[in-house]
């Protein structure tokens, strides 16, 4: 009986092993299984990229010099595509230059304009006050009363009766 005992745990601790190997065995193949499909993946893609244009070479499994050229090319493909955007960048920064200019030209003009403006409205104030001095003066005011009237300096009242020749005796 004793030797039945022996015989059922031994066969029992030969079960536990048989699973645990299975069980280990089956995890390392997925592992496996798992590193294959990374590999193909990577054969995929240096195909790809070798159909794209770009040779590689992968017998010599030197991944730095494969991804230099990889560098490289994409490198090339960016200074192809951002040569004319650089350009058009250019342009446009020119012709903004360009507007400013015309701006402030246009700003010059109209502040000239403005300037202009002012001026020819003081000389027509100016040109209305003296012909106000002057009628008040063919009215028989005295240039002592215009002044007042005015609220201008006396000389000043018989300077632009002068200047009209009005007065003769001043």
């Amino acid at each position: 009986m004793f030797d039945t005992i022996i015989f059922i745990l031994f066969a029992i601790v030969m079960l536990l092993i048989i699973a645990f190997l299975y069980y280990r065995d089956k995890s390392i193949f997925a592992k496996m299984e798992a590193y294959e499909m990374a590999i193909d993946d990577l054969h995929s893609r240096v195909h790809k990229l070798e159909v794209g244009g770009l040779k590689v070479d992968t017998s010599t499994k030197d991944y730095k010099e494969i991804f230099e050229k990889i560098e490289d090319n994409l490198e090339n493909r960016l200074n192809e595509i951002g040569e004319p955007l650089l350009r058009a960048i250019r342009a446009i920064k020119n012709i903004e230059n360009r507007l400013n200019n015309l701006e402030t030209k246009i700003d010059n003009k109209i502040n000239e304009l403005h300037q202009t403006s002012k001026t020819q409205q003081n000389i027509t104030d100016t040109n209305r006050y003296e012909e106000r001095v002057i009628s008040l003066y063919k009215e028989g005011k005295s240039i002592e009363e215009i002044s007042k009237l005015t609220r201008v300096g006396v000389g000043e009242i018989e300077l632009m009766i002068k200047l009209a020749n009005l007065k003769k005796d001043l």
